[in-house]
């Protein structure tokens, strides 16, 4: 009995971790997006999508799409970015939002971080032209390959994975709220 209590005990401390962390990432996308709920919204669902195609987490999309909109306030350009972007660290092996910082910098910036990896981008910084090219260049040399890892090796575990975390995430969620009604309820604090 012991044993169960303490495992149910760290399940719920684990899922009210996921959660936090996939909340705190929404929270982050939704600030670099100046408020703009429903692009944020969008952004989120676009994460949710890929990750059931990919071998990335919808958080860590999600992660990649906030340090994006650092750089771009156009999500349609962001969501246009996103696999692209996923591509490209696929190949390169590199993290999500690293890679999504390393193009958002090249986009709003002058100098082209990018062209270490032999890709050019046109266009003034922060202009919608030099985002059209590093979305033309990125997808001319990298796309389909994030699609490609899912369906090969132990992709298909990776996004059963992620699936389950997404479970776990909805479980911490749930807990989270009864947490706080419990930490805001006049009742409790008048018993306490």
């Amino acid at each position: 009995a012991a044993f169960s209590v303490t495992a149910i005990y760290q399940y719920g401390k684990a899922a009210v971790q996921a959660a936090n962390e996939s909340q705190q990432a929404e929270a982050k996308l939704l600030t670099a997006m100046k408020g703009r709920a429903g692009a944020t919204r969008e952004l989120i669902d676009l994460a949710s999508q890929l990750q059931g195609k990919t071998l990335f987490d919808d958080d860590v999309t999600v992660e990649a799409a906030a340090q994006l909109a650092v750089f771009i306030k156009n999500e349609e350009q962001i969501k246009r970015l996103l696999p692209a972007i996923q591509d490209m660290a696929t190949v390169l092996k590199m993290d999500l939002a690293q890679a999504a910082t390393l193009v958002g910098k090249t986009i709003g910036a002058s100098t082209n971080a990018l062209s270490r990896y032999g890709i050019s981008i046109d266009g003034a910084a922060g202009s919608s032209e030099r985002a059209e090219s590093a979305i033309d260049a990125l997808t001319k040399k990298f796309f389909g390959q994030s699609e490609a890892a899912a369906k090969t090796g132990s992709g298909a575990i990776t996004q059963l994975e992620n699936a389950i975390g997404n479970l776990n995430e909805q479980v911490g969620a749930f807990i989270i709220t009864w947490q706080n009604f419990l930490a805001t309820s006049k009742f409790v604090k008048g018993v306490l």
